[in-house]
């Protein structure tokens, strides 16, 4: 019955030490991915400065990003060649924006309404009166 005893008490005594024990080994492997990861971002920074060291990159990131030209070139824009214009609204949100008035003619439209609301509509039939026709 002692040995028992005895058992049940370390068993108690060391479930939450071996949670602790788990947890922080889930912790440690976490922030072990998390050190790779920004290691690799690190090199990635490192092999982008040194292309931003060569001239020859510099000068292509200017003239793709900024439309820049050399002395004596000529810079042409084709409009709608570009591929990242969109031609058509795509999303429901932007569907329903574009079918809204600017917000200038909604403003006029409501002072137009003021000046002349619209007919009121009834629903209800007109009751036939016998004598008052």
């Amino acid at each position: 019955m002692a040995l028992i005893v005895v058992a049940t008490l370390i068993v108690f005594l060391a479930a939450p030490t071996t949670k602790i024990f788990f947890d922080q080994r889930a912790q440690i492997s976490a922030l072990q991915q998390s050190i790779a990861h920004e290691q690799e971002r690190q090199q990635q920074l490192k092999h982008e400065e040194q292309l931003w060291g060569d001239d020859s990159y510099v000068e292509q990131q200017a003239r793709e990003r900024m439309s820049y030209v050399m002395p004596g070139e000529n810079a042409y824009l084709v409009l709608g060649a570009q591929p990242g214009v969109r031609q058509s609204v795509e999303s429901s949100a932007e569907q329903v924006e574009a079918s809204k008035p600017a917000w200038a003619d909604g403003l006029w439209q409501s002072v137009v309404d003021s000046a002349y609301p619209p007919e009121q509509i009834t629903l209800e039939p007109q009751t036939r009166g016998s004598g008052n026709q």
